[in-house]
């Protein structure tokens, strides 16, 4: 993510979202420290994860890390679409891989309570109480995320290999795991409708292996595995 991307979520999320917060209130994780794929990464409040995205250029700087843990959960209530848009074509990279999304997707449910969203409430315990969630919280990923840094561009005996040096749960080919997306109507393909969406009731699960595409798995209500992800910015000095 740029410095200006950066500086747009945090004027516009806060806005949008009526949570109040300054651009002066948000903080993002930053270090000096150049990781490489598949180190290892812990938090300032011991959370363990591994690097499965790096990205070192003079335009965007940034690691991507995966919890080193995971849950068995559901994702939340039926009934109720979290991310409003009326069109999502006009927006299919926006809502399916933007980090900007995922972030304001923990916004919204932590301004609906976060507790009512069982899947993503377990990503955000890892982050502290007493500060705003910025791009650098631990979240539930985007589809593209997902799909992304843990099915195409990941070595997964090389990440299961580390994820059990350190103590984690290995992934396993045949789970299948949330991504903080609602189920919209073009979520299969870019450009291409789909006239069954419903995202009120249904969001995308990710399988490590394959594609999952069963309307009636992807209920919001059902339990399916979580891992968090979180973004680190190379200060810059």
């Amino acid at each position: 993510m740029t410095n200006y991307l950066k500086f747009l979520i945090c004027i516009i999320i806060p806005l949008l979202l009526g949570c109040g917060y300054t651009s002066d209130e948000i903080i993002f994780d930053e270090t000096k420290k150049v990781y490489q794929l598949y180190d290892t990464y812990v938090d300032e409040y011991g959370n363990k994860g591994v690097v499965v995205h790096c990205e070192y250029d003079s335009y965007n700087s940034c690691i991507i890390v995966v919890s080193a843990d995971e849950a068995y959960l559901p994702w939340g209530p039926l009934g109720e679409t979290v991310y409003q848009i009326e069109d999502t074509l006009r927006f299919p990279k926006r809502v399916y891989g933007d980090d900007s999304f995922g972030t304001a997707m923990l916004h919204l449910m932590k301004s609906r309570g976060i507790e009512n969203y069982p899947a993503m409430n377990w990503c955000n315990k890892k982050n502290p109480t007493d500060k705003p969630s910025s791009s650098s919280s631990w979240r539930l990923p985007t589809r593209e995320e997902a799909w992304d840094f843990l099915v195409i561009n990941t070595d997964l005996d090389e990440l299961n290999a580390v994820l059990s040096k350190i103590g984690g749960v290995p992934l396993n080919e045949e789970n299948f795991y949330w991504t903080c997306a609602e189920d919209y109507c073009n979520y299969n393909q870019e450009g291409v409708v789909n006239e069954n969406a419903d995202p009120s009731n249904m969001a995308i699960v990710a399988p490590l292996v394959g594609s999952y595409d069963r309307k009636d798995g992807r209920l919001k209500k059902k339990s399916y595995y979580v891992r968090a992800i979180k973004y680190i910015y190379l200060e810059k000095y």
